[in-house]
């Protein structure tokens, strides 16, 4: 069997041209869990939601006021498609306040960052959440717009 060298190389320079976007990709996933990491909140009237991530650990807060509702941590996971970011939490347990036990979840929602500058020159980072999109989600459309409120320890 004869090899035609010259094919092979260039069949395999072609292979290797073909594979550089996906081996050259950043690390979305992680970079997107870096951005994530701190404490955000979400003020709707009297209530008031705030979430700290932390590695891959969330931690949730409900408040009415300044009196904490129920406390949950759970499992979070960032994961990117070619054109979108998904934000998934699951296993949830209640560690503090009143609710169930334990949720089973996922719960996912398309992510979304942004910085908005305030008239005084301040950036403001947001953290964009739509939910209630997919497939298996038994809840409505929903969109939720927290703001970073605290930088993680080691920043």
């Amino acid at each position: 069997m004869r090899l035609n060298l010259p094919k092979l190389l260039v069949t395999s320079l072609v292979l290797c041209v073909l594979a550089l976007p996906t081996c050259a990709a950043p690390p979305d996933d992680d970079l997107l869990l870096q951005k994530a990491q701190g404490t955000w909140e979400e003020q709707k009237g009297e209530r008031r939601l705030v979430i700290t991530i932390k590695g891959s650990e969330r931690t949730s807060s409900t408040y009415s006021g300044d009196k904490l509702l129920r406390r949950y941590t759970s499992q979070l996971t960032i994961t990117t498609t070619e054109k979108l970011a998904i934000l998934s939490y699951r296993d949830m347990h209640l560690i503090e306040g009143e609710g169930p036990k334990s949720i089973k979840g996922p719960f996912s929602f398309i992510l979304k960052f942004r910085d908005e500058k305030s008239r005084d020159g301040t950036v403001m980072k947001r953290m964009i959440l739509a939910g209630g999109l997919f497939r298996d989600d038994e809840t409505s459309p929903r969109l939720r717009q927290f703001h970073k409120i605290a930088q993680p320890a080691n920043e």
